[in-house]
């Protein structure tokens, strides 16, 4: 097989996760809330929450955040204060299909995408690790094969 031919199917098969994210990027009708430590969230699923929905994944934000924040020990303030705007979109729960596996959760660098039946606390530390890591520029895509041993400090699941 030519360069050419490879250098193409390498490029086809990292440009497939951008199908996800275009498919549940949210709209002028996605319902929202600004969590009091600054991120939007979205919710993606198809369905409204209700009030004490909308409370619950408040709760569980807050806890990881304080959790991931400890452990990090964050040091990088222009970095948390962006990591705090980065936005939330909760989707179905429906399988992630990318490239070599299947995900629960992926991000985009600028959003974090989470499943709602995987909305919880590891899984909010694991892609704010990934966009800690890309903010405070020590990977430039977030170290998206878990290298970093941040990764296993701060008990984000692989």
């Amino acid at each position: 097989m030519s360069s050419f031919k490879k250098a193409l199917i390498i490029l086809i098969l990292y440009m497939l996760p951008g199908c996800a994210i275009i498919k549940n990027l949210p709209d002028n009708n996605t319902e929202f809330r600004i969590h009091p430590l600054g991120m939007p969230v979205y919710n993606q699923t198809g369905s409204p929450f209700s009030e004490s929905q909308w409370n619950f994944n408040f709760f569980i934000i807050e806890g990881a955040y304080e959790e991931f924040r400890a452990c990090a020990g964050i040091i990088n303030k222009d970095a948390e204060e962006r990591l705090l705007k980065t936005p939330i979109i909760i989707i179905p729960a429906e399988k992630i299909d990318l490239p070599g596996e299947e995900a629960i959760a992926f991000i985009d660098l600028y959003n974090m995408f989470i499943r709602k039946d995987f909305f919880d606390a590891p899984t909010l530390r694991h892609e704010w690790t990934h966009v800690y890591l890309y903010l405070s520029g020590k990977y430039i895509l977030g170290d998206l094969y878990h290298k970093d041993p941040f990764f296993k400090k701060c008990y984000a699941h692989n």
